[in-house]
């Protein structure tokens, strides 16, 4: 009587232990699967960073095109202005001194 609970024991234990280790094994390979997707996932995320550092920069040095060329333009119509400003200067003074 006592070796047949044993034997009943033992072999509840041993279905046990078959459960366990299916599960584990099946835990484990869900571990592993999640986190070879959390290393692409990090993969991804690199690459956008990387990607809107280089817009980043990309939107940096246009504005600084921008600018520059808004300066360029600002100075020129300036000079052009400036030289407008002169040659009706001269046009005032030779009509002044026609008229006298």
């Amino acid at each position: 009587k006592v070796s047949g609970m044993r034997r009943e024991q033992t072999e509840e234990l041993r279905a046990e232990l078959h459960e366990a280790s299916h599960a584990s094994l099946h835990s484990s390979s869900r571990y592993e699967a999640a986190s070879e997707q959390m290393d692409e996932f990090r993969q991804q995320r690199t690459r956008l960073e990387v990607r809107v550092a280089r817009l980043k920069e990309q939107l940096r040095q246009e504005k600084l095109s921008r600018d520059s060329a808004l300066s360029k333009l600002a100075r020129q119509r300036a000079r052009d202005a400036e030289l407008r400003r002169e040659a009706d200067g001269e046009g005032l003074l030779l009509t002044h001194s026609s008229a006298e």
